[in-house]
């Protein structure tokens, strides 16, 4: 996919060196390729990020309508913690008559698991995979749990 796609993008970083997952694929990239900057905020403000990912869709969309393929790369699983279901959900919606298909890749917790060498769980194990919560939000989890046990 990555060879054949005429267009290419992810996560921008502005006046920086590329990104982690523009480095995993550089050598399978093509001079023919145009890369597509796309700008996806930290931020927890819902607006914000709606409005992030509808100016990306709106990006990708016309390469898609001209019958290019667009490449979106993700150093993880597009799967799992990745804008890429967000672009995926604002493309469906936008053009619901074209194809959006997803090729997983290796999530973090399965990467690091096999970097160190050692399984994630064995036998009877159980493995829980939580988002990482802001710090005022961990405040507030904690200043809830004390207000119920008073």
């Amino acid at each position: 996919m990555l060879r054949h796609a005429s267009r290419r993008h992810g996560r921008h970083r502005p006046r920086r060196r590329p990104g982690v997952a523009e480095r995993i694929i550089a050598d399978w990239l093509q001079p023919h390729q145009q890369r597509l900057p796309l700008q996806f905020p930290y931020v927890l403000e819902p607006e914000q990020l709606d409005r992030a990912w509808t100016v990306a869709a709106e990006t990708v969309l016309p390469h898609l309508r001209a019958g290019r393929d667009v490449a979106f790369v993700s150093e993880g699983d597009i799967g799992f913690y990745s804008t890429y279901a967000y672009l995926a959900a604002k493309l469906r919606d936008a053009a619901p008559d074209l194809t959006v298909e997803a090729i997983p890749g290796v999530c973090s917790p399965l990467a690091a698991a096999a970097r160190l060498g050692q399984p994630l769980t064995r036998q009877n194990q159980r493995l829980a995979v939580l988002r990482v919560l802001p710090a005022w939000t961990m405040c507030t989890i904690e200043l809830t749990i004390i207000e119920r046990a008073s």
